[in-house]
């Protein structure tokens, strides 16, 4: 029997403030904004897909994905599921606004099959995955922030390098005494160093329980990460270097370990699956982090990591930077995010956004999570 054609598709716009500023080296943010893509076919089944566009992390900005969805809505009434994923695949320069159809497709096809996103993507998909605790900087606070972590259940904390060298392999050799056995610090360097000062910070780091190094470099040589990741026995790991047309050339080229793929910026979740089983080919590994998406976004990332061929520990706990959301923010237990028996991405969305989509809803207007919008 031929799958329903799709009967309407919708744009919310929203912004979700962020509980504490998101500070990189390249800029200060205290709001996260995006569009949800409702689509629907004529049986009633709809299926959501998140664009929040971050330029910094390699998508396009949020007026180029808005127009090319506003396009895509204009088109799509009648047509098939198989025809949607292959017009967003033609779309090479906004992976936000593709991850946003592609998930809701997926989506969409999942529920009508009573699978989940990640069964859909791979019948042998886990059913939970393990996550990093996300600490933040390396303010007076870290300490706490990771003792508390690690009583949660994690035992991959997660640090953002944001002070001299110096001053941070100080930090981590201070924290490191504090740890119990086994817990690991997943680092990310944000692209701080050149060849010298990373070739100095890695030899200090690997005296310590380091998991993992992301973005060592300003600026990405392939020659000088083989020299670095030849100085450490953890892996060092590209994130914002891979985004773009460029990935399968840099997976290629460069002798790193690990990849950390992000739905938004590889252009959703098939393309990066696609990526990360070229990486596990290669002997690589690949991990899936989230971008403070809303509970859409998260969610898909979430069914992607799931789907993934090797186990790994990935970097989806970002709801806990949010004022509010777009629906339940995913839990994770002990050290571990649960997909369970869900259809589709599981995803039901707050009663004040299923009004927005059915009332007078001005779409030139971001909707706001009630609690936050005054």
């Amino acid at each position: 029997m031929a799958e329903p054609p799709l009967r309407c598709a919708r744009l919310l716009p929203y912004r979700l403030p962020l509980l504490a500023p998101w500070v990189t080296p390249r800029g200060r943010w205290v709001g996260r904004c995006g569009l949800l893509l409702r689509l629907e076919d004529a049986a009633g089944v709809a299926g959501y897909g998140d664009c929040a566009p971050w330029p910094e992390f390699g998508t396009e900005t949020s007026m180029v994905a808005r127009r090319q969805l506003e396009q895509f809505i204009l088109g799509c009434s009648g047509r098939q599921a198989a025809d949607l994923l292959a017009l967003c695949d033609q779309w090479r320069e906004t992976p936000a606004a593709r991850n946003a159809v592609e998930t809701a497709v997926l989506d969409l096809k999942a529920k009508r099959a009573g699978l989940s996103v990640a069964r859909l993507l791979d019948p042998d998909a886990a059913t939970s995955v393990a996550v990093s605790a996300r600490l933040g900087a390396m303010d007076e606070g870290l300490e706490a922030r990771a003792m508390a972590a690690v009583r949660q259940g994690f035992s991959v904390l997660k640090v953002k390098i944001t002070v001299e060298p110096g001053d941070a392999i100080e930090r981590l050799e201070d924290l490191a005494t504090r740890l119990e056995p086994g817990i690991r610090l997943r680092l990310d360097a944000n692209g701080m160093w050149d060849g010298e000062t990373a070739v100095r910070v890695l030899t200090a780091l690997n005296k310590l329980p380091v998991e993992s190094l992301e973005e060592p470099l300003s600026a990405c040589n392939p020659e000088m990460l083989g020299r670095l990741q030849g100085l450490v026995d953890f892996p060092i790991a590209l994130d914002e270097s891979l985004s773009g047309r460029n990935a399968e050339d840099l997976l290629e080229r460069c002798p790193v370990r690990r990849l950390v793929l992000k739905p938004i910026a590889h252009g959703g979740p098939r393309r990066c699956l696609a990526l990360a089983r070229k990486a596990y080919g290669e002997g690589k590994e690949a991990v899936i982090t989230s971008a403070i998406e809303s509970a859409v976004g998260t969610r898909g990332a979430l069914h992607l990591a799931a789907a993934l061929p090797g186990a790994g520990v990935h970097g989806l706990v970002t709801d806990n930077w949010l004022a509010g959301d777009v629906g339940e923010p995913l839990d994770a237990r002990a050290g571990h995010m649960h997909i369970g028996g869900v259809a589709g991405l599981g995803y039901c969305p707050e009663e004040e956004l299923e009004n927005a989509f059915l009332g007078d809803f001005s779409e030139q207007t971001p909707w706001v999570p009630a609690a936050v919008a005054g």
